[in-house]
């Protein structure tokens, strides 16, 4: 770790927006490398391949704190009454569940369910704007739904029944 650190930090901090961001990617990659150490076929090459493995986790550290900065859904106070019924049919109580639910998110899933779901993006789109791929939107996607299936039990089965 001694003899790569500094060529690993300086490819991170090149990638990354601060030092915390780099010394993080640099701290994990190096849990990665150590872990996968038998998939460096040519031990020669070793840091060529440690420092790919730099960049990709400096380039998804990167890609999260772009993603977390530009993903915020507008926050619901709590509901007044809990039977209040709304213009457009939707219980107050019941629409801030849902809310809370998809706060509680994690920043990808969310904003894929928000431009999937709530925006009507394709998933092309969605990849694209997340710097994804395809099958990963997919994923997040299929992956968010099962959490709020879960976090709003009855509701979501009730709202799924009707489509």
């Amino acid at each position: 770790m001694r003899r790569y650190f500094a060529a690993a930090f300086a490819t991170a901090r090149q990638l990354t927006a601060g030092v915390e961001d780099a010394e993080d990617a640099c701290a994990e990659a190096f849990a990665r490398a150590y872990f996968r150490l038998a998939q460096c076929g040519q031990p020669d090459r070793f840091r060529g391949w440690l420092l790919q493995i730099v960049r990709h986790q400096a380039l998804n550290v990167r890609r999260y704190q772009t993603l977390r900065a530009s993903v915020s859904l507008d926050s619901v106070p709590e509901p007044a009454a809990a039977n209040a019924i709304s213009d457009d049919g939707m219980d107050d109580a019941l629409r801030f569940r849902v809310r809370r639910a998809l706060d509680n998110l994690p920043p990808v899933k969310r904003a894929v369910v928000r431009h999937y779901d709530i925006d009507g993006w394709t998933h092309e789109r969605v990849a694209g704007a997340l710097g994804i791929s395809v099958f990963m939107s997919r994923r997040h996607l299929s992956d968010a739904r099962a959490i709020l299936r879960e976090k709003l039990g009855d509701f979501y089965r009730e709202v799924t029944d009707d489509d």
